[in-house]
Order: structure tokens, then C-alpha cells, then sequence
């Protein structure tokens, strides 16, 4: 089957041509230009050691135990676990952990947000509301996310992250 060499060009093929001129601004962008901002303001990478991540996986480790007792209990000593079940009960675990850590790692996060913050674009005060989704991290695991969004409507744009629309790699 012949396809047109017009219906073989993607979009910004025809905008992102070979020796074309770049698109240049005139006014100076309100937060600068840059990615993985948050209404101009960086995203924190923090580095934690070895040892606190070491004291982490401990703490991690107590409470696997814990849960196991608790586990081991509600079976009773006459209904002994098999290794499937460990296994199951173990994700269970992980999955409550990993969900556990992440909600409240977000959470702390909004919470330093100001009632308003300025939109990236135009500098437009914008009141910072809340949205509910899920979010699947890398594991496949859904988590429930109570995120900050917040809508300018001067340029009638939704920022950090679209209100509609999720990331790749991400429902």
C-alpha cells in the first residue's frame, strides 16, 4: 500500500524542519526556563546516606516482624502458613509500606505550598485547589494522590502536573 509522504510526516516535522530558525522570545520568562520546575521553584533532589537508609531498612525489617506475629496469630497455631502465603502476605505488607511512605512523603510536600502560587507562564496568582487520582508507580502498584493543581485563568492552562492529563508512564 502507497502512504503519501505528507501522511508519513509527524507534526512538528513540518514546524521543526532542518535550517529553520529557532522561536526566540522578546520578554523575559517570569521563572526562568527550566524543566521539573514548580511555579519557578526547583524540585529539591536530596541525597540520603547510606547509614539513614540502612536505619530505614531496620526499621522496615521490625516491622515485618511485627506484622508476621500479628499475621501468625489471626492464623492460629493449628492453621500454619505455607510458603505461598508468606509470600502473598509479604506483598501485602510491602505494598501497604511503599503506600504508606509515598502518601505521606506527597502530602509533606503539598503542605508547603502557599494558598496561592503564581502561574509559570504569565506570573497570575493562582489559588492552589485539590484533585484526587491514582497514581501507578513503577511496580504497577496504584496509590491514591490528593494532588495540588492549580488553574490560571489568564492563560487558561492547569500546572504542577495538568489537571486532565497524567505523566508517561502514569494513569
Amino acid at each position: 500500500m502507497f502512504v503519501s509522504a505528507a501522511w508519513r510526516l509527524r507534526g512538528q516535522d513540518t514546524v521543526c524542519k532542518p535550517g529553520r530558525l529557532l522561536v526566540t522570545r522578546s520578554e523575559e520568562i517570569p521563572f526562568g526556563d527550566c524543566r521539573k520546575y514548580k511555579a519557578g521553584r526547583a524540585m529539591a533532589k536530596v541525597k540520603l546516606t547510606p547509614q539513614f537508609l540502612q536505619e530505614i531498612r531496620e526499621l522496615a525489617v521490625r516491622w515485618g516482624k511485627i506484622a508476621a506475629e500479628r499475621a501468625a496469630r489471626e492464623a492460629g497455631p493449628d492453621q500454619p502458613m505455607d510458603f505461598q502465603d508468606m509470600e502473598q502476605f509479604s506483598a501485602v505488607v510491602a505494598r501497604g509500606l511503599i503506600e504508606g511512605s509515598i502518601t505521606t512523603l506527597l502530602e509533606q510536600q503539598a503542605q508547603t505550598l502557599a494558598n496561592e502560587l503564581p502561574c509559570p507562564d504569565c506570573g497570575t496568582r493562582c489559588p492552589v485547589q485539590y484533585q484526587d487520582r491514582t497514581l501507578t508507580i513503577e511496580n504497577g502498584q496504584p496509590l491514591p494522590l490528593h494532588e495540588p493543581v492549580c488553574h490560571c485563568p489568564q492563560c487558561r492552562r492547569d500546572f504542577f502536573p495538568p489537571a486532565a492529563t497524567s505523566a508517561p508512564g502514569q494513569s
